[in-house]
């Protein structure tokens, strides 16, 4: 189905996304490229899950833990209708690994 990117930083930034369902029709893939910084948090869900949606205004929900935000999102602005998927990576810095 659809897919939203977005970069949560002190402004949230949407990536170019195209629609469409993959085997349905031909779609030419289009690379975006965006520069990350550490403290930057890459969110990426289907839509399922509602796209109006300003995450950088919801500070508890920036503060949880990757899974925590992931799961926070589908719950709270998942749709009734429609199944959800939600990616949230969060960049901490170059060469640090956590747990």
């Amino acid at each position: 189905g659809n897919i939203s990117v977005k970069v949560l930083r002190y402004k949230q930034e949407t990536l170019i996304t195209r629609d469409g369902v993959i085997g349905y029709h031909t779609i030419r893939p289009q690379i975006v490229e965006t520069t990350l910084k550490p403290g930057d948090i890459v969110l990426m869900h289907s839509d399922g899950i509602r796209s109006t949606v300003n995450y950088i205004e919801q500070q508890s929900l920036l503060e949880k833990s990757a899974t925590g935000m992931a799961n926070t999102i589908i719950k709270e602005y998942g749709t009734k209708t429609d199944d959800a998927c939600c990616i949230v990576m969060k960049y901490l810095r170059e060469g640090m690994r956590k747990g």
